[in-house]
């Protein structure tokens, strides 16, 4: 990164081979430090002629490609979902199978243990074959007269069965007792309760995000709010710029990659996703090498022959890596005056620099400026 071309806002030069970038229509760039004030004045090859362009005029200008953990740039290269899990057919109930078996064998273990296998018989004849595709509306388990033993039961259901509700009735016929009524769970929010994760499967989605034109917090609350889910359940290892191309590694936890992958179907705009592998920890800030970035320049004001000097001399002697000038401040007062107060301990000074007038401010808020500046006085 060139100078005080920083991210392609405002001017800045690459400071090897002196390119000069103009930023890409940031009317707040036009305010602030200089390049002098802000004391970006030293070429490594002062001999060069340099050239001067346009940075960012388009997102499309700005490829932003993060580097993963194995120094590798991440890119949206699939779209296809992971090999499904194998079908699960009907079979006979087997109280040792069921017993050894995953979470949803552990759910009709605990109905056979409170029910027998009366109760395990009528759940999976409600269920249907393949679990959960029964075209009848209510079931009947067996009826019960301990009470207790029902509470347990409607506990069993709960946690083992999500996507059923449960209800109790008077015993048929006269029998003695009351029956639970089995029903499936109504949509809320658009989606019935979501299944168990399944047993065995590493709890957190690993996938590329590819965005355009969208910040990365911006991105994950578009998604949240195409599959009904909270944004809390993504995680991220670094923010990508919203004016860019980016692509990066995001994590989903207990997120199916088949519900993710409604994004690209419902063509969200400015967003795909791909790539999915389940893998055990989520991502966490920081969990990247880096970033690499692809720039257009445009407008380019010199000769082939000098912008290749340039290039070939970022690429043999470097640049002074100088911080943008968008980081000193768009405003009539620039935040590093106020930074080197605040490091200097000149707390007074730091009030009077936030609060000194400007220009092209609401009127109520310039004649509060006004009123401290002549006063002092904050109340």
């Amino acid at each position: 990164r060139g100078g005080g071309g920083d991210r392609g806002r405002g001017r800045g030069r690459g400071r090897g081979g002196r390119g000069y970038g103009r930023g890409g229509g940031s009317k707040a760039a036009r305010v602030g430090a200089t390049e002098e004030q802000a004391g970006i004045t030293h070429y490594l090859t002062p001999s060069e002629l340099g050239f001067s362009g346009v940075l960012k005029q388009r997102y499309v200008d700005f490829i932003v490609r993060e580097i993963d953990t194995d120094g590798e740039p991440v890119r949206l290269t699939d779209l296809p979902l992971p090999p499904p899990p194998p079908e699960r057919t009907r079979e006979a109930f087997s109280w040792g199978a069921y017993l050894s078996g995953g979470l949803h064998h552990q759910g009709m273990h605990a109905v056979y243990r409170l029910g027998g296998q009366a109760a395990v018989s009528a759940l999976e004849g409600f269920l249907g074959e393949g679990f959960g595709r029964s075209s009848a509306k209510t079931a009947l388990l067996p009826p019960q007269t301990d009470k207790d033993a029902r509470r347990k039961m409607h506990a069993a259901i709960k946690t083992y069965f999500p996507s059923l509700d449960c209800s109790t009735t008077d015993a048929p016929d006269g029998q003695d007792g009351k029956c639970i009524v089995l029903r499936m769970a109504p949509k809320r929010g658009g989606q019935r309760r979501a299944p168990q994760w399944p047993a065995g499967r590493p709890s957190y989605l690993r996938f590329v995000l590819y965005k355009q034109n969208l910040e990365t917090p911006a991105a994950l609350r578009q998604l949240a709010r195409t599959l009904y889910v909270n944004e809390k359940v993504f995680g991220f290892a670094g923010m990508k710029d919203k004016r860019a191309v980016t692509t990066q590694l995001c994590t989903a936890y207990r997120l199916a990659p088949e519900k993710l992958a409604e994004v690209n179907k419902r063509g969200s705009d400015g967003l795909a996703v791909g790539g999915f592998t389940f893998v055990d920890k989520p991502l966490r800030l920081g969990d990247n090498t880096g970033n690499r970035f692809t720039l257009v320049i445009r407008e380019v004001s010199k000769p082939a022959e000098v912008v290749e000097a340039a290039v070939r001399a970022w690429s043999t002697a470097g640049f002074v890596n100088y911080f943008g000038l968008q980081r000193f401040g768009t405003q009539a007062v620039p935040t590093h005056h106020i930074g080197r107060a605040v490091l200097k301990h000149e707390w007074d000074l730091v009030v009077d620099l936030i609060m000194r007038p400007r220009d092209g401010e609401w009127e109520g808020v310039r004649q509060g400026r006004e009123y401290f500046a002549s006063t002092k006085d904050p109340r």
